[in-house]
């Protein structure tokens, strides 16, 4: 049963703990499906899906929905978790590049800081770039232009979806034991920011999909 399908007495306590044991399973299925880095985006579109259809809906078996989702996002996946990658090496080394020409002055500062901030437009974008894979079938240009609307356009569930992060990876550094249970927390509180954009965008006859909508 779904974690917000109204349970009382003891159902609704068996209800959570069957919860909170799905988010520990997909939780440590991302962090094994991690482990190769490059795996880092079918990952994480599979842990969006996991936990929106499993924990939240009450659908499917956890094993299954996320290595359903994790083999149908492979190449998508890879590819635009790829081309993050290149964009914080090269954020990386402008960083680098910046400090070691230790330029002096206004030019200089706004090259350092400008530099720093490099990353923060993808940071900012990544919650919604692999939701948005989890759930739709598109173009990799199509998709990062859409990805990039939806980080502008919400910029307030934006900013939320930062600071949700933000606290994740504060609790893992401060009780490295949570990190099993973290990053399907984490993905359960960004999905109750995130899903209400998303179903404007899902079709009301999506083909075996119909909890996207509930």
């Amino acid at each position: 049963m779904g974690l917000f399908e109204g349970l009382s007495g003891e159902s609704k306590v068996g209800g959570l703990l069957s919860s909170a044991l799905d988010l520990l399973l997909a939780g440590l299925l991302w962090l094994v499906c991690c482990l190769p880095v490059l795996t880092i985006g079918p990952a994480s579109a599979a842990l969006y899906y996991t936990v929106v259809k499993c924990v939240r809906r009450g659908r499917g078996h956890t094993l299954r929905s996320f290595f359903h989702s994790f083999r149908v996002n492979l190449k998508p996946g890879l590819l635009l978790w790829l081309l993050c990658l290149v964009w914080f090496g090269a954020s990386l080394a402008a960083f680098w590049g910046v400090s070691l020409l230790s330029l002096e002055g206004v030019w200089g500062t706004v090259l350092y800081y400008a530099a720093r901030l490099l990353p923060l437009p993808l940071v900012l974008a990544l919650p919604w770039l692999f939701s948005y894979l989890s759930r739709f079938e598109n173009t990799l240009a199509n998709t990062l232009r859409f990805v990039w609307y939806l980080t502008a356009r919400q910029i307030g569930r934006t900013l939320l979806l930062l600071v949700i992060s933000g606290l994740t990876l504060a609790l893992v550094w401060l009780f490295p034991a949570l990190l099993p249970l973290l990053p399907g927390l984490c993905c359960l509180l960004q999905s109750l920011v995130i899903e209400p954009v998303l179903k404007r965008y899902t079709s009301a006859e999506t083909d075996g999909d119909a909890w996207y909508n509930e």
